[in-house]
């Protein structure tokens, strides 16, 4: 009967499993051992002439060694009865060893050491002895099963990430559970529900190993590529592996998340995943990033990783957002954190095909048609890793029906080309054949945040259709199609298959001009992002994806008005606003959708202007910023809100952290920087406020004790508890010195001083930086054997 073990050897294959025990026989005996495979190896799979370490650690014996693998189908599964397939396996082995010995192919080994997936209890154990002592009289014998296969990859983890696919049988879960904080477990699991579905089907590639080596050093990587390349699950994989080392998974949309879940004492991967599609961007999702990488980059260790997926043109509108003359010598150079995963060679791209095809559950006539044509379709041009999962899944059984029909071979190879180079049509056609209120679910998740729960899906869904059955219902009318749930205790969180299915529901409401008008009229503030993205599309080339009319912009002005106006939260204006400066800024000045979206601004600002004065309190220094920065794109620019409140409000917090310094506090950097924010913005719109409070006299002494004070801070020597302690003070001051940067310009006076303060805080932060270099302890790099042989396509298909 199979046991129960830690990691999934079952979904291997026989060549991979193969190639897991010889880079564990590396990892654990050194360089000395030779790997083999293919047919000239004469069934040594690994080969050492001198002497190892082997089978116990402590004691060197002599060689010749030989390791041989067996690879028993479905030995892991539950109820699965091997006995009869292992010892058979045995018994064959046994006479072609005899045989190569006979032929002097083989010099009897001094140990032979034997690995197989199927657990082998002590009585098997001593049947394959018996059986193997028969022809090796002579040698001593180690035979090693799942269990002692699982404890290998316990005691050497960078084996265990170059086969992540392995990790299927942990329970990561509950793992999760006794590792996570309370706070962060329902992002946390997010991420191990999807890693879990691909764990079956991943290839650990290039681009994944090249990674880690990134993160090794960086601490950062981002994962740049064409869509349907794999960046997420490269990311999602690299997070799996990290859950079973005890680290804490957190799925980041923003920068608050990162700080929100940030932990000193704790082992963290955040993963912030641009998940979106090619249709459309939320273009102030990547600058919000850029505006807080000087924060975030000192926080990043050994402990602390950030991986980010997004396309080249995004990681360059976040680095412009950083203040270059501050933050740029901290931040590594783009091609030092980027890995491109459209790497995929030939070799991958089989295992990529393999492994969907073992795990799809094909009939044997779709076998067939996977092993006729895996040239076809890895060196197709047209390969990504979703196409190939579409293709084994949907394409696959379809075309072994018409198979049926005795198409031939050559037909049979055109169609599996078209399958792969045209999956959009298929697509196409499942959405036309939809019922309305299906394509309103649809339409409902575009209008929700990134994997909404069943009550917020429904929610929205109920702005556009009113449902007649319990939402679940409906969501399992489109999975396996469209959608894609996961359920635990709490509830069911709904998403897309993949990025490109939203890309295709956006196409089809595009083009439906009513269903795109009741979208605008209804949608909240999920549905105006997409309405008013740009930077859409592998370059940035696409553009506000539903504003095709007159009657669309009048619906658009007339939605954002209402929920600026009906919700009075000043968050809401700040979205608002950001979208449209964002798209402002990126039309051409001279054409109809430059006019269009200046007058929405306009309009959108006085609604900001009367709401927030009617609350009659501080607003939001970031919002703001907005806000200022958004009537200044206009000509003339119209009325700001009042300031006063918010002046005040600054103006005491700041004098509260001063006072705090004084008696010998280090200074915090958010009083300072909101102070340091508000003031040029009121200096701009309405000086009057200052000059009734002293300006400038009084700010210039302001602003001269605040560099007095930073400057003594300096001066004083810090010790720090641990690097974390150390990273955050890199950001404290970073902040402080943006601050400064702020007041520069609002008193002439004092720029000097200011630009001499701002050079002393960077040097600073370098000398910290780099001890902190020093004392981070990198992690351990997974080293791959460079001695494959090359891939033989045969042995790999013939156990599908």
């Amino acid at each position: 009967m199979a046991t129960a073990i830690a990691y999934q050897l079952d979904i291997l294959g026989g060549l991979q499993f193969e190639s897991l025990v010889q880079e564990l026989l590396l990892a654990e005996l050194g360089l000395g051992v030779e790997l083999w495979g293919g047919t000239a190896d004469h069934g040594r799979d690994a080969y050492c002439e001198s002497e190892l370490n082997f089978p116990n650690r402590r004691v060197t014996n002599g060689g010749p060694f030989v390791f041989q693998c067996k690879f028993i189908a479905g030995a892991n599964s539950a109820g699965a009865r091997f006995d009869g397939d292992l010892l058979a396996a045995i018994r064959k082995e046994a006479e072609l060893i005899k045989g190569r010995i006979s032929k002097k192919k083989w010099v009897s080994p001094q140990h032979y050491g034997f690995f197989c997936n199927a657990p082998i209890s002590a009585g098997k154990r001593t049947k394959i002895k018996g059986l193997l002592r028969n022809v090796l009289p002579e040698s001593t014998l180690t035979i090693h099963g799942a269990t002692a296969v699982c404890a290998l990859l316990d005691a050497n983890i960078t084996v265990a990430r170059a086969f992540p696919q392995l990790l299927g049988l942990r329970d990561l879960t509950e793992l999760l559970r006794t590792v996570v904080r309370n706070a962060s477990i329902q992002r946390s699991e997010s991420i191990i529900r999807e890693a879990e579905s691909l764990t079956r089907v991943f290839v650990p590639t290039s681009s994944y190993k090249e990674a880690w080596q990134v993160l090794a050093k960086h601490n950062f990587v981002v994962f740049e590529g064409p869509p349907e390349m794999g960046k997420t699950v490269l990311a999602l994989m690299i997070a799996a592996v990290q859950l079973t080392e005890r680290w804490e998974a957190i799925d980041c949309d923003r920068p608050a998340d990162f700080f929100e879940n940030y932990s000193p004492s704790k082992k963290q991967l955040f993963l912030a995943d641009d998940a979106f599609g090619t249709t459309e961007y939320e273009t102030e999702r990547g600058n919000e990033w850029g505006r807080h990488l000087h924060k975030i980059l000192p926080m990043l260790n050994s402990k602390h990783w950030l991986i980010w997926t997004s396309r080249m043109h995004i990681l360059k509108k976040a680095l412009q957002e950083m203040n270059l003359q501050v933050h740029a010598s901290r931040f590594p150079k783009p091609a030092e954190v980027i890995v491109n995963a459209s790497k995929i060679s030939w070799q991958e791209r089989a295992l990529i095909l393999y492994r969907h095809a073992r795990v799809a559950g094909l009939e044997e006539l779709a076998k067939a048609i996977v092993r006729k044509n895996v040239a076809n379709v890895i060196n197709n041009d047209h390969f990504t890793p979703e196409r190939i999962r579409r293709f084994v899944n949907e394409e696959i059984p379809i075309l072994a029906k018409s198979a049926n029909s005795n198409i031939p071979d050559w037909t049979m190879s055109e169609l599996v080309e078209k399958a792969i180079e045209n999956p959009t049509e298929r697509m196409k056609k499942s959405y036309s054949k939809l019922e309305p209120r299906h394509k309103w679910l649809l339409a409902a998740l575009l209008d929700c945040e990134r994997k909404p729960d069943g009550v917020q899906l429904e929610a929205s869904y109920r702005r556009f259709f009113n449902p007649q059955k319990p939402i679940e219902e409906e969501v399992q009318l489109l999975e396996e199609a469209f959608l894609q749930k996961t359920v635990d205790a709490e509830k069911m969180v709904i998403d897309w298959i993949h990025p490109s299915y939203r890309d295709l529901v956006i196409q089809e409401l595009q083009t439906d001009e009513d269903m795109a008008l009741q979208f605008l009229e209804k949608c909240s503030i999920s549905g105006i992002k997409l309405a008013t993205s740009v930077a859409g599309g592998a370059s940035g080339e696409k553009r506000l994806p539903l504003m095709s009319s007159k009657k669309n912009w009048e619906t658009l002005r007339r939605r954002l008005k209402s929920l600026i106006a009906d919700s009075g939260d000043e968050i809401v204006s700040w979205q608002v606003l950001g979208m449209l400066r964002n798209a402002v800024k990126s039309a051409t000045a001279s054409s109809e959708e430059y006019s269009q979206l200046c007058s929405i601004l306009a309009e959108c600002c006085g609604v900001i202007k009367d709401t927030l004065d009617k609350l009659g309190k501080s607003i939001y220094p970031f919002v703001l910023g907005v806000i200022y920065e958004s009537t200044m794109l206009l000509n003339p620019p119209p009325p700001m809100p009042v300031l006063y409140p918010s002046l005040n409000d600054v103006e005491g917090r700041f004098n509260y952290e001063i006072t705090r310094a004084k008696e010998g506090h280090f200074l915090e950097s958010d009083p300072v920087a909101d102070w340091a924010s508000v003031l040029p913005i009121v200096a701009k719109c309405d000086q009057r406020l200052l000059i009734k409070s002293g300006f400038p006299e009084k700010h210039q002494l302001q602003v001269e004790e605040l560099c007095s004070l930073i400057g003594g801070e300096l001066r004083e020597h810090r010790s720090y508890s641990d690097n974390d302690d150390l990273g955050s003070d890199i950001g404290r001051l970073r902040e402080l010195a943006a601050a400064l940067n702020d007041l520069r310009g609002l008193i002439p006076k004092c720029d000097t001083a200011l630009e001499q303060i701002q050079v002393k805080i960077e040097s600073r932060c370098q000398h910290l930086a780099e001890k902190q270099a020093e004392n981070d302890s990198p992690i351990e790099v997974s080293h791959i054997s460079q001695q494959r042989q090359t891939l033989d396509l045969d042995r790999l298909f013939s156990d599908l």
